[in-house]
């Protein structure tokens, strides 16, 4: 029926982390496997019927851990996978049983499979309850989280189930239990068996004369121990028995298959040793009753709410056992945080449950102080949950690694957002990517499972109060994409194909080990810094990013660049020459993710602590003031031209991009990680074609670090079934950058230059009375022109026509005197005038034309205005 689900779950076996090296399958047995719970490679499973994993470590673990607990979704899509079909319309209530280990059982047996129970989108295995099948009682296959797993139809008050199809001998022992799935159980392993229901049922309600010999076999939890002295009142001569704690009678049969029944008989001492310390009516009782089975005093036990101590004494020369009162309260392990900030110095917390023995329960946290002395304990708990504790050092030290050993989950605080390196997973702080691409919501907790009992958290502080909780909208993500290239064309196709790389850097780190910076700079208020935030919040962040001042290079800043992993980060051109006061070339280590700070342990020897780089930076300025060619390499350069950008077209969908809810630009991210898999696992062919393709340029480096931008766009427009051509555009911008690398020195005076060849063409006379250079004077002018091959020009009359200098004038009195370029500062000089106007001299800068390299030049940036538009 259900054939391959063995094969499936083995595979997900092997690919687990509880597969090691020596792990081996004989064609019986598959061991040693690591154990989910412990964590000791002691564990196996059954090769023919894997249903279970099984920890040998019998005295200090000795789990049974289901595989429908370790794959879920193997099992959640069951009925997915084996749908009912019109010849057998139960199907997948019957591969669900056979998942449970039942399979002999089911002949004879009446159960029907029914969709959608409570409308929770599991199906559910159902079992007529009488004859006439207006009672049904059964189980979902897959509840969703706070949904009940049980559930009725009709009232089973005073009924209980049997097997239809077995015929029970009143002679034989029949075992009583609550649920169906764990008769089912029993009578697989060869016993008789029927379930009452519930554990609330009435005994002198329920008709069992018919069976001769009743063992109650309930599960061994406070309802079960419950309904187990209930039962013995009305039943007294019956016999009862109780699997370990925290295992049930499907788990014997899940980890004992065909040897099952064998294992029981085995171990039936132990079965009835657990029942008759349920039916213990004093912790005297409970500890003698221990002791004459194991020979040893319980020590630290829990008995009607509370904790009690048993010893051995001798009292008259007789061995006495002893019970002593220690709390009026129990506590279960919530969840144990794993602080790991510090390298090599990780720190747990625990996260306590308090249960007193008459009041609601209180929730508190622990640190290993707080649990290290008897005396700390009495003063955690009265100030914590105002419960009283007086265990002496023997008992208090049981209640410690009770509390340390516990099952619990271990939950660790992640530092950064987005990659965790560790998990393999991206955190944010409403949502989680898993591997395979899956979105997963945190719990009710805030926390995301990564593995079994294996929990992170994200940081409760930082960047993640700057985050933007994704929302649902009408707009796909290839929406969003065309709005913003039919705004600023072909430069937010790079940004956005940049920004998908940069979702990466974790993988292409490891591989290649570089990944470039971005740049977006030219004229004011063409919108680098709107597209620098859109893109911003796709990746769900609020805000532009941090300004370009020597402030942002000190230690807080420095950790704030290391709060993203695999996210990038954007800089942005501070105010008034702050900018050009920036050291760019700090960073020239984070293209190979260097660190960002390296500073010594608190240690006699010789250890460092590092803060890593593992994101990317992307760069917002109006001039780009990259002064070394190392730097200058490094970064994707893209120019915003005013006459070029700014549009009415442009604009009306600018506008309506500033519409969007917010919420819609973080699915984004999301969007594109449901694909993640098949990304990670193209991205470096795209790239090594894109290299081949931008490659005979004469700069390795400049080639590669483009490819870049068009490996993922071609990714991007592949997996979107976007038809965008971004190759003409990144070999142009590729050949561009190659050249200013090799021949043309960026900086403030570049850009300053620049500024003065564009105000000659946009101002026309106005810019003639501050600026010349031979030829530019027209012929009604009177005045000498400058020497051949040399530009005049009165600096603080540019500025006063420019307007939009964020650097201060000292600054670039300082970079033009360092420009090659320059010849004089001091130099009086006659501009040009109307004829009828008195000229006086001004004074003048004087450069050589030679050594501008945009002056004289033919050539100019490719102009793809017309092209930049392909949506509108």
């Amino acid at each position: 029926m259900a054939a391959d689900l063995p094969k499936r779950i083995l595979e997900a076996l092997k690919a687990s982390e509880w597969w090691t090296r020596k792990t081996r399958d004989n064609g019986r047995t598959i061991s040693p496997l690591k154990c989910p719970e412990c964590g000791f490679s002691n564990a196996w499973a059954y090769s023919a019927a894997p249903w279970a994993v099984v920890c040998n470590r019998q005295n200090h673990c000795g789990a049974v851990i289901k595989a429908r607990d370790l794959f879920p979704d193997l099992f959640i899509s069951i009925e997915k996978d084996y749908p009912p079909t019109k010849t057998n319309p139960h199907r997948p209530a019957t591969v669900y049983l056979h998942t449970r280990g039942i399979r002999q059982a089911l002949e004879g047996l009446r159960y029907e499979f029914w969709p959608d129970v409570r409308k929770t989108g599991s199906g559910a295995v159902m079992f007529p309850v009488e004859s006439d099948r207006k009672v049904y009682n059964g189980r979902l296959i897959s509840p969703p989280p706070g949904e009940g797993k049980t559930h009725n139809r009709g009232s089973t008050a005073g009924l209980f189930w049997k097997h239809p199809g077995l015929s029970y001998d009143p002679a034989a022992e029949t075992f009583i239990t609550e649920g169906i799935v764990d008769a089912l159980s029993l009578i697989e392993m060869g016993f008789q068996a029927i379930a009452v229901l519930s554990s609330g049922q009435d005994p002198g309600n329920m008709d069992l004369s018919h069976f001769g010999k009743l063992v109650f076999a309930f599960d061994n939890d406070a309802a079960g121990q419950r309904a187990l002295k209930k039962w013995i009142a009305h039943y007294p001569d019956a016999g009862a028995v109780m699997s370990p704690a925290g295992r049930d009678w499907n788990d014997l049969l899940s980890s004992g298959g065909q040897t099952a029944g064998k294992t029981f008989e085995q171990n039936r001492s132990e079965y009835e040793f657990q029942a008759r310390l349920a039916l213990c009516k004093t912790p005297k009782e409970y500890a003698e009753t221990y002791y004459q089975y194991m020979k040893i005093p319980p020590g630290l036990f829990v008995f009607d709410g509370s904790y009690h101590y048993a010893t051995v004494k001798m009292i008259a020369r007789e061995e006495t056992v002893v019970a002593a009162r220690q709390s009026n309260f129990t506590l279960e392990v919530d969840h144990f945080q794993l602080n790991s900030t510090i390298q090599d110095k990780p720190e747990y917390q625990y996260h306590l449950t308090v249960k007193p023995k008459s009041g609601r329960p209180i929730g508190f946290v622990a640190s290993a102080e707080d649990l290290s002395q008897p005396g700390q304990m009495t003063k955690l708990f009265m100030s914590r949950s105002k419960s009283w504790w007086q265990g002496e050092r023997k008992p208090s030290m049981q209640l410690a690694r009770i509390i340390s050993e516990a099952t619990a989950p271990t939950v660790r605080t992640i530092q950064t957002i987005g990659h965790d390196a560790e998990s393999n997973c991206y955190v944010f702080r409403d949502y989680m990517i898993t591997p395979s691409g899956e979105t997963v919501l945190p719990n009710e907790k805030g926390f995301f499972g990564v593995s079994r009992r294996k929990y992170v958290r994200p940081p409760s502080n930082g960047v993640v109060e700057r985050m933007i909780k994704p929302g649902r909208g009408k707009r796909a993500v290839t929406d969003l994409y065309e709005m913003l290239v039919s705004t600023w064309g072909f430069r937010a196709a790079v940004g956005f194909a940049w920004m998908l790389g940069s979702w990466f850097v974790h993988d292409i780190a490891y591989h290649l080990g570089f990944y470039p910076f971005l740049s977006f700079h030219g004229d004011t208020h063409t919108g680098k810094s709107s597209l620098i935030y859109f893109l911003q919040m796709m990746q769900g962040i609020d805000g532009e990013g941090l300004p370009m001042t020597k402030v942002n290079t000190s230690k807080g800043k420095i950790r704030e660049l290391a709060q993203r992993a695999s996210l990038f980060h954007a800089l942005l051109e501070a105010n008034a020459g702050e900018s050009s006061r920036f050291d760019f070339d700090q960073f020239l280590t984070l293209y190979n993710f260097g660190t960002l700070q390296t500073r010594a342990k608190k240690t006699t020897g010789l250890e460092v602590e590092t803060i890593p780089f593992r994101s990317a930076l992307i760069f917002g300025q109006n001039f780009e003031a990259f002064s070394s060619q190392a730097m200058r390499e490094r970064v994707i350069s893209v120019h915003f031209p005013a006459d070029k950008i700014i549009t009415a077209e442009s604009k009306a969908v600018y506008d309506k991009l500033k519409t969007v809810p917010r919420p819609e630009f973080p699915m984004v991210l999301p969007a594109v990680m449901k694909h993640r898999q098949a990304l990670e696992g193209k991205w470096r062919d795209y790239w090594d074609k894109a290299r081949r393709l931008l490659s005979g340029y004469g700069n390795t480096r400049v080639e590669e670090n483009h490819a870049f931008v068009l490996a993922f766009h071609w990714l991007f427009t592949e997996t979107f079934q976007v038809k965008y051509d971004l190759s003409p555009y990144i070999q142009d911008l590729t050949r561009e950058k190659v050249k200013e690398v090799e021949h043309q020195p960026a900086g403030l005076a570049d850009f300053f230059f620049d500024v003065v060849f564009d105000l000659v063409v946009a101002k026309g006379d106005t810019a003639k009375r501050v600026i010349d250079w031979p030829g530019l004077k027209n012929n009604g002018a009177s005045l000498t022109p400058p020497p051949s091959g040399k530009l005049a020009l009165n600096l603080n009359g540019v500025m006063d026509l420019y307007g939009q200098f964020r650097a201060t004038v000292k600054d670039i009195q300082t970079a033009l005197r360092e420009h090659p370029a320059y010849l004089d500062s001091n130099k009086g000089y006659r501009f040009w005038k109307e004829s009828f106007e008195v000229v006086h001299p001004k004074k003048a800068w004087i450069f050589d034309l030679s050594k501008i390299s945009r002056a004289g030049e033919d050539s100019a940036r490719p102009d793809y205005q017309d092209d930049d538009r392909p949506f509108g």
